[in-house]
């Protein structure tokens, strides 16, 4: 997903307005699809790409009303640093998911012998029930041949 993200970013152009709703809707389309199917909680994420799209609003007004070379610079640096801050939460989100992911794989593998041992207890369980009710049906035949 970032890297989609990143790819459809890279790939806007920065004089063209359409080229930006179309990014800004593509990207809000990804984001809803996403939290349709909630693995993840993408509101960390929706938050830095709003923040990149007001950022960038103001660029292009600035932009528009022929902005110094320092001003342009300085819009870049902190669009930048905004997409640095999304980037890094998304990895701490991805982080996050890869250790779910191992935790639940390590919970199967344990469900899975639990489910292994519960099946060999049983049939213990079952082959002792047996033996005893042999055992107690033996017992009830010595008593009743002796009255």
């Amino acid at each position: 997903m970032w890297g989609t993200l990143c790819g459809w970013i890279t790939q806007f152009s920065l004089g063209s307005s359409d080229g930006f709703t179309e990014l800004e809707s593509s990207i809000a389309s990804t984001l809803e699809e996403i939290r349709k199917v909630n693995i993840i909680d993408v509101s960390s994420l929706e938050d830095q790409v709003e923040n990149f799209f007001k950022s960038y609003a103001v660029y292009d007004t600035l932009r528009s009303s022929k902005m110094t070379k320092e001003s342009h610079e300085k819009a870049l640096a902190d669009a930048q640093h905004r997409l640095d801050d999304a980037k890094m939460a998304h990895e701490k989100l991805d982080g996050s998911m890869e250790k779910l992911q191992a935790t639940l794989a390590d919970v199967e593998k344990d469900l899975k012998a639990l489910t292994y041992k519960k099946k060999k207890v049983t049939a213990l369980i079952n082959k002792y029930q047996e033996k005893l009710s042999k055992s107690h049906k033996g017992r009830l035949r010595k008593v009743t041949k002796k009255s």
